[in-house]
Protein backbone atom coordinates (compact mmCIF):
# COMPACT_ATOMS: atom_id res chain seq x y z
CA UNK A 1 0.00 0.00 0.00
CA UNK A 2 1.14 3.72 -1.04
CA UNK A 3 0.20 6.97 0.70
CA UNK A 4 -0.79 9.71 -1.70
CA UNK A 5 -0.97 12.81 0.17
CA UNK A 6 -2.54 15.73 -1.28
CA UNK A 7 -1.22 17.22 -4.34
CA UNK A 8 1.18 14.11 -4.93
CA UNK A 9 0.89 12.69 -8.33
CA UNK A 10 1.80 9.42 -10.17
CA UNK A 11 3.65 9.78 -13.96
CA UNK A 12 3.68 6.58 -15.85
CA UNK A 13 5.99 6.62 -18.64
CA UNK A 14 5.45 3.99 -21.49
CA UNK A 15 8.02 3.93 -24.68
CA UNK A 16 7.65 2.12 -27.74
CA UNK A 17 10.48 0.52 -29.61
CA UNK A 18 11.03 -0.89 -32.83
CA UNK A 19 7.60 -0.66 -34.02
CA UNK A 20 7.08 -1.76 -37.86
CA UNK A 21 4.05 0.44 -39.09
CA UNK A 22 1.39 -2.05 -41.13
CA UNK A 23 0.17 0.92 -43.32
CA UNK A 24 1.65 4.82 -44.08
CA UNK A 25 -0.06 7.37 -45.71
CA UNK A 26 1.17 10.47 -46.95
CA UNK A 27 4.23 11.78 -49.05
CA UNK A 28 6.95 10.62 -48.82
CA UNK A 29 9.64 13.01 -50.45
CA UNK A 30 11.97 12.86 -53.44
CA UNK A 31 14.57 10.48 -52.10
CA UNK A 32 17.50 8.56 -53.58
CA UNK A 33 18.51 5.18 -52.72
CA UNK A 34 21.05 2.56 -54.20
CA UNK A 35 21.39 -0.85 -53.52
CA UNK A 36 24.60 -2.86 -54.27
CA UNK A 37 26.87 -3.63 -55.18
CA UNK A 38 25.43 -7.02 -53.71
CA UNK A 39 26.35 -10.22 -54.10
CA UNK A 40 23.00 -13.45 -54.33
CA UNK A 41 24.03 -16.89 -54.17
CA UNK A 42 22.77 -19.22 -57.17
CA UNK A 43 21.99 -22.77 -56.43
CA UNK A 44 21.15 -23.91 -59.68
CA UNK A 45 24.22 -25.16 -61.02
CA UNK A 46 25.77 -26.34 -57.26
CA UNK A 47 26.07 -29.99 -58.65
CA UNK A 48 28.08 -29.21 -61.93
CA UNK A 49 31.68 -28.89 -61.66
CA UNK A 50 33.17 -28.47 -64.61
CA UNK A 51 33.01 -28.19 -68.60
CA UNK A 52 31.25 -26.55 -70.87
CA UNK A 53 27.57 -25.59 -71.98
CA UNK A 54 26.73 -23.62 -75.20
CA UNK A 55 22.89 -23.04 -75.37
CA UNK A 56 21.09 -22.69 -78.26
CA UNK A 57 18.11 -20.08 -77.51
CA UNK A 58 17.69 -18.53 -73.77
CA UNK A 59 14.28 -16.46 -72.82
CA UNK A 60 14.80 -14.40 -69.97
CA UNK A 61 12.01 -11.94 -67.76
CA UNK A 62 12.67 -9.37 -65.67
CA UNK A 63 9.14 -8.55 -63.67
CA UNK A 64 9.86 -5.27 -61.40
CA UNK A 65 6.17 -6.02 -59.53
CA UNK A 66 5.31 -2.50 -57.66
CA UNK A 67 3.41 -3.23 -54.31
CA UNK A 68 4.23 0.74 -53.16
CA UNK A 69 1.53 3.41 -53.76
CA UNK A 70 4.88 5.66 -55.02
CA UNK A 71 6.11 6.45 -58.49
CA UNK A 72 10.07 4.95 -58.48
CA UNK A 73 12.64 4.95 -61.00
CA UNK A 74 14.81 2.34 -61.18
CA UNK A 75 18.85 2.11 -63.08
CA UNK A 76 20.40 -0.98 -63.25
CA UNK A 77 24.13 -0.23 -62.93
CA UNK A 78 25.58 -3.56 -62.56
CA UNK A 79 23.98 -7.36 -63.40
CA UNK A 80 27.21 -9.67 -63.62
CA UNK A 81 26.98 -13.52 -63.31
CA UNK A 82 30.30 -15.13 -61.62
CA UNK A 83 31.29 -18.96 -61.34
CA UNK A 84 33.85 -19.08 -58.42
CA UNK A 85 35.27 -22.24 -58.87
CA UNK A 86 36.50 -21.23 -62.39
CA UNK A 87 36.72 -17.40 -62.29
CA UNK A 88 34.07 -17.20 -65.09
CA UNK A 89 32.28 -14.28 -65.29
CA UNK A 90 29.97 -12.17 -67.27
CA UNK A 91 27.81 -8.66 -67.37
CA UNK A 92 24.88 -7.95 -69.19
CA UNK A 93 24.94 -6.47 -72.34
CA UNK A 94 21.49 -5.31 -72.99
CA UNK A 95 19.48 -1.67 -73.65
CA UNK A 96 18.29 -1.64 -69.92
CA UNK A 97 21.57 -1.08 -68.39
CA UNK A 98 22.50 2.52 -67.28
CA UNK A 99 18.86 3.77 -68.64
CA UNK A 100 15.53 4.78 -66.45
CA UNK A 101 13.19 2.38 -65.59
CA UNK A 102 9.81 4.16 -64.90
CA UNK A 103 7.96 1.92 -62.64
CA UNK A 104 4.40 3.32 -61.97
CA UNK A 105 2.76 3.25 -58.49
CA UNK A 106 0.56 0.37 -57.13
CA UNK A 107 -3.46 1.13 -56.72
CA UNK A 108 -5.03 1.23 -53.32
CA UNK A 109 -8.22 -1.20 -53.27
CA UNK A 110 -9.43 -0.38 -50.13
CA UNK A 111 -10.62 -4.29 -50.18
CA UNK A 112 -8.81 -7.37 -49.98
CA UNK A 113 -6.04 -7.86 -51.53
CA UNK A 114 -5.40 -4.33 -50.71
CA UNK A 115 -3.14 -3.17 -53.22
CA UNK A 116 -3.10 -3.81 -56.77
CA UNK A 117 0.21 -3.90 -58.23
CA UNK A 118 1.89 -1.97 -60.93
CA UNK A 119 3.95 -4.42 -63.62
CA UNK A 120 6.95 -3.77 -65.06
CA UNK A 121 8.54 -6.42 -67.72
CA UNK A 122 11.81 -6.64 -69.50
CA UNK A 123 12.14 -9.06 -71.94
CA UNK A 124 15.84 -10.36 -72.77
CA UNK A 125 17.04 -13.24 -75.73
CA UNK A 126 19.86 -14.47 -77.48
CA UNK A 127 19.03 -11.57 -80.53
CA UNK A 128 18.77 -8.29 -77.87
CA UNK A 129 21.05 -9.55 -75.03
CA UNK A 130 24.07 -11.31 -74.16
CA UNK A 131 21.77 -13.47 -71.57
CA UNK A 132 23.29 -16.72 -72.85
CA UNK A 133 26.88 -16.15 -71.93
CA UNK A 134 25.36 -15.36 -68.62
CA UNK A 135 24.06 -18.85 -68.12
CA UNK A 136 26.53 -20.59 -69.63
CA UNK A 137 29.26 -19.52 -66.93
CA UNK A 138 27.21 -21.75 -64.83
CA UNK A 139 27.28 -19.18 -61.94
CA UNK A 140 27.06 -19.80 -58.85
CA UNK A 141 27.05 -15.96 -57.64
CA UNK A 142 24.75 -12.78 -59.36
CA UNK A 143 26.55 -9.57 -58.10
CA UNK A 144 24.04 -6.13 -59.14
CA UNK A 145 23.82 -2.56 -58.43
CA UNK A 146 20.92 -0.97 -58.41
CA UNK A 147 19.79 2.86 -58.35
CA UNK A 148 16.69 3.43 -57.50
CA UNK A 149 14.51 7.24 -56.93
CA UNK A 150 10.94 7.49 -55.72
CA UNK A 151 8.97 9.92 -56.75
CA UNK A 152 10.98 11.59 -59.71
CA UNK A 153 8.42 14.04 -60.78
CA UNK A 154 7.47 15.48 -57.13
CA UNK A 155 4.17 15.22 -54.99
CA UNK A 156 2.24 14.63 -57.83
CA UNK A 157 0.03 12.17 -55.60
CA UNK A 158 -0.86 15.26 -53.35
CA UNK A 159 -0.05 13.51 -50.19
CA UNK A 160 -1.25 10.59 -50.87
CA UNK A 161 1.72 7.95 -51.18
CA UNK A 162 1.02 4.82 -49.54
CA UNK A 163 2.82 1.91 -48.00
CA UNK A 164 1.56 -1.55 -46.96
CA UNK A 165 4.02 -3.57 -45.16
CA UNK A 166 3.03 -7.08 -46.79
CA UNK A 167 3.02 -5.59 -50.52
CA UNK A 168 6.79 -4.92 -51.36
CA UNK A 169 8.47 -4.25 -54.69
CA UNK A 170 9.24 -7.35 -55.62
CA UNK A 171 12.04 -8.64 -58.80
CA UNK A 172 11.27 -12.07 -60.13
CA UNK A 173 13.89 -13.22 -62.71
CA UNK A 174 12.33 -15.77 -64.85
CA UNK A 175 14.58 -18.15 -66.81
CA UNK A 176 13.85 -20.30 -69.68
CA UNK A 177 16.32 -22.04 -71.32
CA UNK A 178 15.00 -24.53 -74.32
CA UNK A 179 17.07 -28.11 -73.73
CA UNK A 180 19.16 -27.30 -77.38
CA UNK A 181 22.74 -27.56 -76.64
CA UNK A 182 26.04 -27.80 -77.09
CA UNK A 183 27.86 -29.63 -74.25
CA UNK A 184 31.92 -30.33 -73.71
CA UNK A 185 32.90 -32.29 -70.68
CA UNK A 186 30.04 -31.00 -68.56
CA UNK A 187 30.55 -32.52 -65.60
CA UNK A 188 28.05 -33.63 -62.57
CA UNK A 189 28.84 -34.46 -59.17
CA UNK A 190 27.17 -35.78 -56.21
CA UNK A 191 27.98 -37.58 -53.21
CA UNK A 192 26.20 -41.00 -51.77
CA UNK A 193 27.37 -42.89 -49.13
CA UNK A 194 29.51 -46.19 -48.56
CA UNK A 195 28.78 -48.67 -45.60
CA UNK A 196 30.96 -51.55 -46.18
CA UNK A 197 31.62 -53.18 -43.44
CA UNK A 198 34.52 -55.51 -42.55
CA UNK A 199 33.79 -56.86 -39.40
CA UNK A 200 32.32 -60.72 -41.09
CA UNK A 201 35.07 -62.76 -40.14
CA UNK A 202 33.85 -65.26 -42.47
CA UNK A 203 33.90 -63.90 -45.56
CA UNK A 204 35.98 -60.83 -46.31
CA UNK A 205 36.26 -59.73 -50.57
CA UNK A 206 39.94 -60.11 -51.62
CA UNK A 207 39.34 -58.15 -54.91
CA UNK A 208 37.23 -57.90 -58.11
CA UNK A 209 35.59 -56.07 -60.80
CA UNK A 210 32.26 -53.81 -60.83
CA UNK A 211 30.72 -53.55 -64.06
CA UNK A 212 28.52 -51.04 -65.03
CA UNK A 213 26.00 -51.69 -68.21
CA UNK A 214 24.14 -48.57 -69.90
CA UNK A 215 21.70 -48.73 -72.11
CA UNK A 216 21.60 -44.53 -72.93
CA UNK A 217 18.99 -42.93 -74.08
CA UNK A 218 20.33 -39.57 -74.65
CA UNK A 219 22.75 -37.93 -77.47
CA UNK A 220 25.66 -37.65 -75.01
CA UNK A 221 28.99 -39.78 -74.22
CA UNK A 222 29.04 -39.83 -70.46
CA UNK A 223 32.69 -40.32 -68.58
CA UNK A 224 32.79 -41.68 -65.36
CA UNK A 225 35.14 -41.12 -62.17
CA UNK A 226 34.84 -42.42 -58.80
CA UNK A 227 36.39 -40.48 -55.92
CA UNK A 228 36.40 -42.43 -52.15
CA UNK A 229 36.67 -40.44 -49.11
CA UNK A 230 36.42 -40.87 -45.20
CA UNK A 231 33.77 -39.74 -43.30
CA UNK A 232 35.08 -36.92 -42.71
CA UNK A 233 35.61 -36.39 -46.48
CA UNK A 234 39.38 -36.52 -46.44
CA UNK A 235 40.09 -37.98 -50.01
CA UNK A 236 41.14 -41.68 -49.75
CA UNK A 237 41.85 -42.42 -53.86
CA UNK A 238 40.27 -42.45 -57.13
CA UNK A 239 39.07 -45.90 -58.82
CA UNK A 240 40.01 -46.11 -62.54
CA UNK A 241 37.10 -46.58 -64.41
CA UNK A 242 37.86 -48.14 -68.06
CA UNK A 243 35.92 -46.84 -71.16
CA UNK A 244 32.72 -44.60 -70.86
CA UNK A 245 29.08 -44.46 -71.86
CA UNK A 246 28.74 -43.91 -75.42
CA UNK A 247 25.67 -41.71 -76.90
CA UNK A 248 22.93 -43.06 -78.36
CA UNK A 249 22.94 -42.55 -82.38
CA UNK A 250 21.05 -39.82 -84.29
CA UNK A 251 19.26 -39.75 -86.98
CA UNK A 252 18.99 -37.13 -89.82
CA UNK A 253 17.03 -34.85 -87.58
CA UNK A 254 19.10 -34.83 -84.78
CA UNK A 255 17.04 -36.97 -83.02
CA UNK A 256 17.89 -40.34 -81.01
CA UNK A 257 16.65 -43.21 -83.09
CA UNK A 258 17.61 -46.26 -80.62
CA UNK A 259 19.47 -46.56 -77.46
CA UNK A 260 23.23 -47.43 -77.02
CA UNK A 261 24.77 -50.50 -74.63
CA UNK A 262 27.65 -49.99 -73.04
CA UNK A 263 29.69 -51.97 -70.59
CA UNK A 264 31.67 -50.23 -68.29
CA UNK A 265 34.86 -52.10 -66.28
CA UNK A 266 35.84 -50.93 -63.14
CA UNK A 267 38.28 -53.07 -61.85
CA UNK A 268 39.29 -53.33 -57.86
CA UNK A 269 42.49 -54.68 -56.85
CA UNK A 270 43.25 -55.50 -52.90
CA UNK A 271 44.37 -52.15 -52.06
CA UNK A 272 40.95 -50.97 -53.98
CA UNK A 273 38.98 -53.22 -51.43
CA UNK A 274 40.92 -51.89 -48.42
CA UNK A 275 40.33 -48.51 -49.70
CA UNK A 276 36.63 -49.46 -49.64
CA UNK A 277 36.30 -50.23 -46.61
CA UNK A 278 37.98 -47.01 -44.83
CA UNK A 279 35.60 -45.07 -46.87
CA UNK A 280 32.53 -43.36 -45.97
CA UNK A 281 31.61 -41.24 -49.21
CA UNK A 282 32.23 -41.66 -52.77
CA UNK A 283 31.78 -38.99 -55.04
CA UNK A 284 30.67 -39.56 -58.22
CA UNK A 285 31.26 -37.56 -61.15
CA UNK A 286 30.02 -37.79 -64.80
CA UNK A 287 31.23 -35.50 -67.72
CA UNK A 288 28.63 -35.56 -70.61
CA UNK A 289 29.83 -34.38 -74.29
CA UNK A 290 27.02 -34.05 -76.55
CA UNK A 291 27.43 -36.24 -80.29
CA UNK A 292 28.40 -34.58 -82.58
CA UNK A 293 30.05 -31.92 -81.38
CA UNK A 294 29.49 -29.14 -83.24
CA UNK A 295 25.87 -29.43 -83.34
CA UNK A 296 23.15 -27.93 -81.20
CA UNK A 297 21.03 -31.28 -80.36
CA UNK A 298 17.66 -30.79 -78.62
CA UNK A 299 16.55 -33.15 -75.43
CA UNK A 300 13.49 -34.65 -75.71
CA UNK A 301 10.64 -36.10 -72.93
CA UNK A 302 10.59 -39.84 -74.07
CA UNK A 303 15.05 -39.43 -73.53
CA UNK A 304 16.40 -41.72 -70.55
CA UNK A 305 19.49 -43.87 -68.94
CA UNK A 306 18.81 -46.84 -67.59
CA UNK A 307 22.20 -47.82 -65.65
CA UNK A 308 22.55 -51.50 -63.79
CA UNK A 309 25.86 -52.28 -61.94
CA UNK A 310 27.18 -55.79 -60.89
CA UNK A 311 30.01 -56.97 -58.91
CA UNK A 312 32.34 -60.05 -59.14
CA UNK A 313 34.21 -60.23 -56.48
CA UNK A 314 36.86 -62.68 -54.97
CA UNK A 315 36.27 -64.15 -51.40
CA UNK A 316 38.46 -65.45 -48.87
CA UNK A 317 36.47 -67.86 -46.72
CA UNK A 318 36.71 -69.01 -43.39
CA UNK A 319 34.75 -72.39 -42.90
CA UNK A 320 35.08 -71.85 -38.63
Amino acid sequence: SVLISIGEKITYNNTMRDIVPFYVKGYFGSQQYTFGPEITQLAIFDKIVGGTIDFNQVDVNLDFDNGFGIDAQLIINQFTTINTNSGGNASLVHSIMGTPLNLNRAQETFSVPEVNYSNYNVFMNTANSNIDQLIEVLPNQLQYEIDMNINPLGNVSGGNDFVFKKHPLKVNLNVEFPLSLIASNLTLADTVDLSLSSDNSKREIIDGTLFLYAENGFPFDAAIVLDMYDNNMNFIKTLTVNNQILAAPVDANFRVFQKKSSKVSIPLSSSDIDDLYKAGKMVVKIAFTTQPQTQFLKIYEEYVVDIKIVGDFSYNVNPN
